[in-house]
């Protein structure tokens, strides 16, 4: 549930006090709770990518609290996960690395992967005149990380070019809702810690 929170600010050599409402909000800690790999494969080119299965109900519930407290309509996938190779990443490694020697690769350890959740990200575009958010939660993961390195490696054995994949230029979160349709950094948004807009706190 958001909470109503207050913080002040204070300017130069006068201590200006001003009282603006922010919001902080919960998400279970059943984030982390195990669930099996699933693959992400098919025809067409936004149908290949890797992930971190994660469960949804957290998410979903952090999604009801977004909406009422933004008084915003949001639409989802209805699954969760923290995408670890992009669709369009894996149309620069698919030459040398197809999606089923990826998944092979990782299959073992990335459930396993751990993560720190950071806060609630929100991004915005002006798309056709009206301006659309995306709403997610900023993680950090030394762990995917290291995939990333890993599948990097193996692309390049298998006579990949290293300049086509950069495992280090990576920005994880979890998606939880948008307006239109998700953003993504192909249109000009990244969703890191200067996206945040709001702590994450999580309750059991």
């Amino acid at each position: 549930m958001a909470r109503n929170c207050l913080f002040m600010i204070f300017l130069m050599s006068h201590t200006v006090v001003a009282l603006f409402p922010s919001l902080e909000f919960e998400m279970d800690v059943s984030i982390y709770d195990s669930m099996p790999f699933v693959t992400h494969t098919g025809e067409g080119i936004f149908d290949n990518y890797l992930a971190r299965n994660l469960p949804y109900e957290p998410i979903l519930a952090l999604k009801n609290q977004i909406s009422q407290s933004f008084n915003v309509e949001l639409k989802s996938r209805g699954e969760a996960h923290i995408t670890v190779i992009t669709p369009p990443e894996y149309q620069n490694l698919k030459s040398h690395l197809n999606i089923e020697r990826i998944n092979q690769l990782v299959r073992e350890q990335i459930q396993r992967s751990t993560f720190e959740i950071v806060c609630l990200g929100r991004v915005q575009k002006n798309l056709g005149g009206k301006f659309e958010a995306s709403y997610f939660v900023v993680v950090k993961s030394d762990e995917l990380l290291r995939l990333r390195a890993m599948i990097k490696a193996e692309f390049i054995n298998s006579g990949g070019d290293a300049e086509r994949f950069h495992a280090d230029h990576y920005f994880p979160h979890i998606t939880v809702g948008f307006t239109a349709r998700d953003l993504h950094f192909e249109d000009g948004v990244v969703k890191d810690e200067n996206s945040c807009i709001s702590n994450l706190s999580l309750v059991p």
